[in-house]
């Protein structure tokens, strides 16, 4: 299905974040298994994009005061 993630930065940003909560609060009703390798390899990607994007936005602010 494509395009019900956002493309932007600050909006996909929104998006995940969101989605990770109701997800994390819901894992039972959503049949999720919190040991399951996909569930595991979605939080450790959260976890790298929550740690990645701040960073970019230093950087791309950094960038717009330089130029």
């Amino acid at each position: 299905m494509a395009g019900y993630m956002p493309r932007a930065d600050a909006l996909f940003n929104t998006w995940i974040t969101a989605f990770m909560t109701y997800a994390t609060a819901n894992l039972a009703a959503l049949g999720i298994n919190p040991l399951s390798a996909e569930w595991t390899n979605l939080v450790a990607a959260y976890a790298d994009w929550q740690t990645a994007y701040p960073d970019h936005i230093t950087a791309q602010n950094a960038a717009q005061a330089a130029a």
